[in-house]
């Protein structure tokens, strides 16, 4: 655990001062660890904050590239001047290309 090698630090710390017959006071004791667990407190809040906040900027920094609102949104259903108007023209294929590099054949007119 955490807490054994501070207590093993403090009982040394306590050893040394009572060969020197200076052990400090109960409440001297106690006002380290007091001020000891605040510091580990306010770490441990600090940090926490951090991590938050970095969590908040990968969020927005991994948004998609595009914009949302830039996508073309019709509506639903028919609208009313559609509605009226038959149906739709069916879509012509597109011309194909003929064996000259891809290019059309121009027609000129001929001269006389």
């Amino acid at each position: 655990m955490g807490g054994e090698p501070q207590l093993d630090e403090a009982l040394r710390a306590l050893a040394g001062h009572g060969r020197q017959g200076k052990v400090p006071a109960a409440a001297d004791i106690r006002r380290r660890g007091d001020r000891r667990r605040r510091r580990r407190r306010a770490g441990t809040a600090a940090l926490g904050a951090v991590l938050v906040g970095l969590l908040g900027a990968g969020v927005v920094l991994a948004r998609p590239a595009g914009d949302p609102n830039s996508l073309p949104i019709g509506p639903a259903g028919p609208t009313a001047a559609s509605a009226g108007a038959g149906p739709a023209p069916t879509a012509r294929p597109p011309p194909r290309a003929t064996g000259g590099g891809g290019r059309a054949p121009t027609t000129r007119p001929a001269r006389a």
